[in-house]
């Protein structure tokens, strides 16, 4: 498989999901009833990634979010081509990738010009993730 490839996407019951102990990004109550408040509004759009084991690779704040709307089911995408590392490399990026984009609210403006700084950002995250793993 390659490692562009996505195969399949699943539903899952939530209690089926691990949350990653090593998971170093926490989401304030504002923003696990912001994410809330969007799935409610659109829909759950953006799958939960996770190993073959059911940890959580990304998406902890839309798991909690999930459990607070008292959903029995997420989709996800199992995760089974990545190792240890690359897996940390992909989560510490998208948390840093976080980090770096405004706060998305329902009702925001995303401009252009931010998302051509997040694309410019990302190539120098993914470096640092990549190191940071191998650490």
């Amino acid at each position: 498989m390659s490692k562009a490839t996505v195969e399949k996407l699943e539903l899952w019951d939530l209690a089926r999901l691990i949350p990653n102990a090593r998971n170093a990004r926490t989401h304030s109550d504002t923003q696990i009833a912001e994410i809330a408040g969007s799935i409610a509004a659109f829909g759950f759009m953006t799958p939960v990634l996770v190993d073959g084991t059911g940890v959580i690779i990304a998406g902890h704040g839309r798991v909690l979010a999930a459990r607070q709307l008292r959903l029995d089911r997420v989709p996800v995408i199992v995760v089974e081509h990545l190792n240890d590392a690359e897996k940390r490399a992909y989560a510490i990026a998208g948390q840093r990738k976080t980090k770096y984009r405004g706060v998305w609210r329902v009702g925001w403006t995303f401009t252009f010009a931010a998302a051509a700084y997040n694309l410019v950002r990302m190539r120098n995250l993914r470096a640092a993730a990549l190191q940071s793993a191998a650490a």
